[in-house]
């Protein structure tokens, strides 16, 4: 017999053996479930019917106790004490009848009342015909001693009103004593012929009443009509009295009758019970025994088997183990022992063949290895120095977890220098744990389906940054045939990084175009404007001096002033956007410029054109000063919170803060500035935020979405700010969204300490001695008012139309001052003009004017040794201060 017929047989014996014990222990595991089940159905029978008997018997008792204290309490408490208990009880054994009947008539009921002389209907049936007997009776009962609907409390009514109109007449209420008397000897013994003689002799005293002579019509009426409902009520008493005595007979009748039924169910659970336990008794000695045979007839044809199999079978296999483990260390030329034809036979004459054709191929293998080894050595050391020395870096990674993980396997010395890594320190580990940030840039995504598809991919260049390594990088992703994925990448930082400042350039190169551009538009028509408007301030003050205080047109006259103020501030908005600011620098504190223009009049106006708008001022601690012009930078803190609370439909906030920052080469690059430290204002609003089209444009002028012809309206207000900014070496930044916008203005700090501002002198303190003063502008209205108001202030005036007059007046004379216009066409300007006349008088002063800001020429103006500059128009006050300054100070270039 072969192996296969074997362990055939040896499985199929198990097999019987163990389905015989299996079918056994299951028949009999049934078998005493079965009788279980009957135990359990015959106890419950057992249980439900001792509580059917004890809640009968405590109904019966509660009855019986009604019916026997109701005369000795109130009815109420009677009821409530025993009525009502007996009711409930009787329900509850109803419901234990209703369970019981359940459970007799189920299939699987283990007593059966078929052929038993048990009237089991009638004993489940007794429950509810108590509870109804009991019913009747409480109703009977309650029916005759109701305290005022009673039978006997009625007959009691009817007893009180006869004796009440029976008082006149002793005779017949003696009398009537004697009805009263059997009626309550009825009441203590129930019996019919007492109630009878009571009725007889209430029948008397009518008869006696209807011949009597004492009495009336209606008396009589009366006393019959007492008669009939006494009657009435009496016989009713007779038959509620009856009823209740029958009930009573019923309760002792129907116990007598259910108990021996009871006691037979009680009987006939108990005897299934001690029947099914023996049952199990006896099948479980009767499985045991059979179980206990099985198993050693099942031991002693194991052991047989096991010693049959280990002869033809075991045997041999542990001699073929031997011989392939010492073949496995290496001992080639051993050879396995052939015994018998069976399948173990065949394979040893197979290993055997087997073991000597691999010996002939290790022999073959191990010269072609040598050959191969060296082969590979080479090409080892020519891949290694072409991985090494490339010009890109190179990164290879194995597959694992289906192409769901990728482990890093080499690493060349490119992507060393690349990632500042070591090739040894990162070689075995997962690429999310070296590069944790590889994921979101679907680098991870393309090594997977290079992997799955074996096609080569071309990832483009995406930034990574994981908060060690940040740049950008470009990936070409191949497969190896040995299943590897090799990704070969650029790094592409640097070049990024040019040309972003590239574009940056780029752009600040066109925006400065375009602001030149339209500033040279700006500046001629502000030049104009300005010479214009020098009348139109000037004119109103000398007027003014000259009027009483009570005169009418002093207010029309300061509204004309007023108006040309205003212009003015226009035009030198004008003048920002065309040449930059005229500007004195002051060393200041950006606090207290913030502090100063909350407590200015413009920003009071703001408050009272924006009622809906909060404002807080947030300063920061301990900043550094800052070098500028305040008057301008005040201005452009009005332009932006004055924007922010227009870009505010409803209730807002303005918030106005102050910060130090150092910007470092990559943010001074993308702003156009110079690296290191500067102070920042901020101003944030919570409108509706500048949509994005219009942000590359808000600071160019008259770039505005406002209405044209209203306040704030002209489209200057952010194009002062860029300009400022831009004069003040520093940067204006906008940030943008639904929820509001955000400027900062970046001003460079500076370590010098801010200086205290001195108190506006008033006009008296301005007055000169006499000096004199030489006038040169070529237009002729603004020679006059410039004249009138030296001689105001106390100066002498002289006035000449061009430098070539004024050149040909110093010719001969001297003056004190010379106030240069310095736009003069056509012949000499305000410096070729002045440059002549210090040839003449080396150390002449000068104060210098313009309708532009300052340009190349004022500064090679102020180089020859001019004294300040004034920018037109100019206010009688402003040329006071400036004509003390200059008559007073030894400092050069200052601006008045």
């Amino acid at each position: 017999m072969g192996l296969t017929g074997k362990f055939s047989l040896v499985f199929n014996m198990l097999l019987g053996l163990i389905l015989l014990i299996a079918t056994a222990s299951y028949s009999s595991f049934l078998y005493i479930h079965k009788a279980e089940e009957e135990i359990r159905l015959s106890n419950q029978i057992n249980h439900l019917v001792l509580q059917i008997d004890l809640g009968q018997h405590k109904a019966r008792q509660l009855i019986s106790s009604f019916y026997h204290h109701h005369q000795l309490t109130s009815p109420q408490e009677a009821n409530e004490r025993y009525a009502k208990p007996a009711i409930e009880a009787f329900t509850h054994v109803i419901a234990l009848s209703d369970e019981l009947q359940q459970l007799l008539s189920q299939n699987n009921s283990p007593i059966s009342f078929t052929d038993s002389e048990v009237n089991l209907p009638l004993y489940l049936a007794s429950s509810k015909y108590f509870a109804d007997t009991a019913t009747a009776t409480i109703e009977l009962v309650t029916k005759r001693e109701a305290p005022v609907s009673g039978i006997q409390a009625k007959l009691q009514t009817i007893s009180s009103q006869i004796d009440k109109e029976l008082q006149s007449f002793p005779a017949l209420r003696n009398r009537y004593a004697e009805v009263v008397i059997f009626y309550k000897e009825y009441l203590l013994s129930r019996k019919q012929a007492v109630m009878e003689s009571a009725l007889v002799i209430l029948s008397e005293i009518v008869a006696t009443i209807d011949t009597s002579s004492d009495f009336s019509k209606e008396q009589k009426l009366l006393f019959s009509k007492y008669q009939t409902e006494f009657i009435s009520f009496t016989q009713e008493l007779l038959e509620v009295d009856h009823a209740i005595g029958n009930t009573l007979h019923e309760f002792s009748a129907q116990e007598q009758t259910t108990t021996p039924i009871s006691q037979k169910l009680i009987a006939e659970s108990r005897d299934k019970i001690a029947r099914s336990t023996r049952k199990i008794q006896y099948t479980q000695r009767v499985i045991s025994f059979f179980n206990l045979t099985t198993a050693l007839v099942a031991i002693f044809t194991v052991l047989i088997l096991a010693r049959l199999m280990h002869t033809s079978v075991t045997r041999k296999v542990l001699r073929l183990e031997k011989v392939a483990e010492q073949y496995s260390q290496g001992n080639l030329e051993i050879r396995a022992p052939v015994e018998g034809d069976d399948e173990l036979g065949r394979l040893g004459t197979r290993f055997n063949a087997m073991a000597s054709r691999v010996n002939d191929l290790v022999v073959t293998l191990e010269k072609i290895v040598v050959k191969r080894t060296s082969d590979l050595e080479t090409s080892e050391a020519f891949y290694r120095q072409l991985f090494d020395h490339g010009s890109n870096a190179i990164a290879i990674y194995q597959p694992v977890n289906n192409g769901k993980e990728f482990i890093i396997v080499d690493f060349n010395k490119v992507a060393e220098q690349t990632e500042k890594l070591k090739r040894d320190d990162i070689i075995g580990k997962n690429v999310k744990e070296v590069f944790p940030a590889l994921q979101e840039s679907g680098l991870l995504d393309v090594f997977k389906e290079v992997w799955e598809s074996d096609e080569p991919f071309f990832h483009p260049p995406f930034y990574y940054n994981d908060g060690r390594i940040e740049g950008w990088r470009q990936n070409r992703v191949y497969k190896l045939p040995t299943g590897e994925i090799v990704s070969m990448y650029d790094d592409l930082t640097l070049q990024k990084q040019a040309e972003e400042e590239k574009q940056v350039m780029e752009q600040q190169l066109l925006q400065a175009q375009k602001m030149e551009a339209i500033g040279l538009l700006a500046g001629g028509v502000a030049h104009d404007l300005n010479n214009m408007l020098t009348s139109i301030v000037n004119y109103p003050e000398i007027l003014l001096l000259q009027l009483p205080e009570d005169s009418p047109y002093r207010s029309p006259i300061d509204k004309i002033r007023e108006s040309g103020l205003r212009a003015a501030a226009v035009v030198a908005d004008l003048l920002t956007v065309a040449r930059g600011v005229a500007k004195q620098m002051e060393t200041v504190d950006v606090n207290t410029l913030l502090a100063t223009f909350l407590e200015s009049p413009e920003f009071e106006q703001i408050e009272t054109d924006h009622p809906h708008v909060s404002y807080v001022n947030e300063p920061g601690k301990h900043l550094p000063a800052v070098s500028c012009s305040p008057v301008h930078i005040m201005q452009c803190i009005m332009n932006l919170v004055l924007n922010g609370s227009e870009a505010i439909s409803g209730t807002g906030l303005i918030t106005l803060h102050s910060r130090a920052e150092t910007v470092e080469q990559a943010l001074a690059v993308k702003y156009g500035i110079e690296p290191g430290p500067y102070v920042v204002i901020g101003v944030s609003d919570t409108g509706s935020g500048i949509p994005q089209e219009d942000l590359d444009h808000i600071f160019e002028p008259f770039y505005t979405k406002k209405v044209m012809g209203k306040k704030s309206g002209t489209g200057l207000g952010l194009s002062i700010v860029w300009n400022t900014m831009l004069d003040h070496n520093g940067k204006a930044i906008v940030h943008s969204s639904q929820r509001g916008s955000h400027f900062d203005l970046y001003f460079p700090a500076t370590r010098q300490t801010p200086v205290a501002h001195q108190k506006k002198p008033i006009l008296k303190e301005l007055q000169g001695k006499g000096e004199t003063i030489l006038v040169v502008d070529d237009e002729p209205q603004l020679r006059i008012i410039a004249s009138q108001i030296i001689e105001r202030l106390g100066y002498t005036a002289i006035a000449k139309g061009s430098g070539e007059e004024a050149l040909e007046y110093m010719e001969n004379n001297t003056v004190d001052l010379l106030l240069l216009d310095m736009i003069m066409d056509p012949g000499l300007n305000g410096r070729e003009t002045y440059e002549k006349i210090l040839s003449i008088h080396p150390n002449q002063k000068a104060l210098l004017v313009s309708g532009y800001s300052e340009t190349v020429e004022v500064e090679k103006a102020f180089a020859l040794g001019a004294s300040a500059f004034l920018k037109k128009p100019y206010s009688m006050h402003e040329l006071g201060v400036a004509f003390k300054k200059i008559f007073t100070s030894e400092d050069k270039g200052a601006v008045a």
